[in-house]
């Protein structure tokens, strides 16, 4: 974001003011963002399959429940459309010791198995590769999972 003296210097302030305006941009801009601040705090940032295999292996072989969000690309409008739910969904179990979360952002395609956006959960009765959260809907996986309460049926 342009500091308030560029935005002044530039003309770019109108009626709302250079502050108002470098606050609402950034306001903007953390709603738009697939990964708001703090969010790997009580997530895990997955890098690459091996690194969510030893998390699977680690959570589950522990009875901990894990769900992670594959996505294609954090730029992507799935994600960013979807963001709100997950963020509320993780932060509402963030200090629950059976549940972890995992996010996995597989730039990738052929690391993500055709699909570019899913939820899955692993538990120590699934396989390695974990089960996709069950479709309650019809339309795209993506918008469902926008959905808050959709969401939160696939954790609880």
């Amino acid at each position: 974001l342009l500091s308030a003296g560029v935005q002044r210097r530039a003309g770019m302030c109108g009626r709302f003011g250079c502050t108002r305006l470098a606050a609402l941009l950034a306001t903007i801009s953390a709603s738009l963002a697939c990964y708001p601040d703090g969010h790997f705090d009580h997530v895990k940032r997955v890098l690459h399959l091996d690194d969510l295999n030893s998390f699977v292996r680690s959570k589950t072989g522990s009875g901990v429940a894990l769900f992670v969000r594959w996505i294609g690309s954090e730029s992507s409008e799935c994600c960013k459309r979807q963001a709100s739910a997950w963020t509320q969904v993780t932060r509402a179990y963030r200090d629950n010791p059976l549940i972890a979360f995992g996010d996995i952002n597989l730039e990738d395609p052929s690391e993500l198995d055709g699909s570019s956006f899913t939820v899955r959960y692993f538990t120590n009765e699934t396989s390695i590769k974990g089960v996709q959260c069950p479709r309650s809907t019809k339309g795209a996986f993506c918008e469902e999972m926008a959905e808050l309460e959709l969401l939160r049926h696939c954790v609880e």
